[in-house]
């Protein structure tokens, strides 16, 4: 017992031994466990020699177990209906589910979508915390932390280990402050004009529109600021524009007027990535597509 590696000691040894135990025959073990005779003999002589017992002694045509045996079937017996537990799928029931989950996000994502997402889910759930981490550009090393569940950019990751998918696309604008400027019409207008923009984009074409454009943008951008909404609050009441997502027309960018840009944009398309770690998680699973249903309309 003491040299005994009872990691040597696998599963189908204990399914035998109580199998055996409740049939009652070595031919019946077998059978149901579509065995050969000789392989349930020889996994009951290690059996034997494992726990230093007979285990079963013969009465007639069956086996009966010995007073040994009937205390590791009370043990095994559970161990396995454990085991078997632990390979099946996870059920998931979101009315009994706690939810605190961690997201990277800007201001965008926080305006069109993010409330009425955590609506949704706190209506389902036992218990629901959102905690919404300012983003620009994520970073592959913030998605490998345990700590952030979910990021919702327009900048994807080329990575093995991150998965993302698209929730809907949007198009860029120029806004400005009719009260101050008249509306740009020409290339000229475009190239004559100064601009307020995002921090985190210069050089970048976030907003996905014509390169000659995000070029000629980065060079008139006097104003840089790091949310939506400040750049908004730099356009009212000046003559600068702003390029922008045209779905912040009914948010921060209600109060001013906006026109399309000289060059048919590039949609910008906003996604949500994970890690692989999470893909076949139930909890996360769910979250994502209650993130999905949430957006839906914007995919329409």
């Amino acid at each position: 017992m003491k040299d005994f590696d009872y990691l040597s000691l696998s599963g189908q040894h204990l399914l035998i031994f109580t199998t055996l135990h409740e049939v009652g025959t070595v031919t019946k073990t077998a059978e149901q466990l579509e065995l050969t005779q000789s392989t349930i003999s020889h996994s009951l002589q290690k059996l034997r020699q494992i726990f230093d017992d007979e285990l079963f002694v013969r009465s007639g045509r069956s086996v009966k177990p010995t007073q040994r045996s009937e205390y590791l079937y009370k043990e095994i017996k559970p161990l396995l209906v454990r085991l078997n537990e632990l390979t099946e799928q996870q059920a998931f029931e979101p009315a009994l589910a706690h939810f605190d989950y961690t997201v990277l996000a800007n201001d965008y994502q926080v305006g069109v979508f993010l409330p009425q997402l955590s609506q949704l889910i706190a209506a389902q759930v036992a218990s629901f915390h959102l905690n919404i981490l300012p983003s620009s550009k994520p970073e592959i090393q913030q998605l490998r932390q345990n700590d952030i569940d979910v990021v919702f950019s327009p900048f994807a990751l080329d990575h093995n280990d991150i998965m993302s998918v698209r929730l809907f696309d949007d198009v860029a604008r120029c806004y400005y402050d009719p009260a101050y400027r008249s509306p740009p019409l020409t290339q000229q207008d475009f190239d004559d004009a100064r601009y307020v923009g995002l921090s985190f984009t210069k050089g970048e074409s976030a907003s996905q529109t014509h390169k000659s454009i995000i070029h000629a943008i980065d060079d008139k951008t006097v104003i840089r600021t790091s949310s939506f909404a400040t750049v908004a609050l730099f356009v009212e009441g000046s003559a600068l524009m702003a390029i922008a997502p045209s779905k912040l027309n009914a948010l921060w960018f209600a109060h001013l007027d906006s026109v399309a840009l000289p060059h048919q944009p590039t949609p910008m398309t906003m996604r949500m990535l994970w890690h692989k770690k999470y893909q076949n998680d139930p909890k996360h699973k769910w979250f994502r597509e209650q993130v999905m249903a949430c957006t839906k309309a914007f995919r329409q």
